[in-house]
């Protein structure tokens, strides 16, 4: 959301560079598709595993393994989410700075 809401800011305010529009597609493109993998690596994979657990009678441990990467999984796609977003976003780097430094 945080990414659609700097697409549509920077697309308002640089609408007369029509170079620029491509160049900012990308990025937002860029920042969704690495949030994407890592929500699927946190959040669909252990949902799969606990499907197949019940349905194919798989032992309680792959259902456990499964709990425990989605509750672990959450704090880490918190920091990879913000980290991204300080990595690939300018606008987030200065407000990073002001809250942080208090500058």
């Amino acid at each position: 959301m945080a990414s659609l809401l700097l697409f549509a800011k920077r697309f308002h305010s640089q609408v007369h560079l029509q170079n620029q529009v491509p160049k900012i597609q990308k990025k937002v493109f860029k920042t969704v598709s690495i949030l994407l993998f890592f929500y699927t690596l946190i959040y669909v994979i252990p949902t799969i595993m606990q499907i197949m657990k019940t349905w194919l009678g798989l032992p309680s441990v792959i259902g456990d393994l499964a709990n425990n990467m989605v509750f672990y999984g959450a704090e880490v796609i918190g920091v990879l989410d913000a980290g991204v977003l300080l990595l690939t976003h300018y606008e987030f780097k200065e407000c990073n700075k002001r809250v942080v430094f208090g500058i």
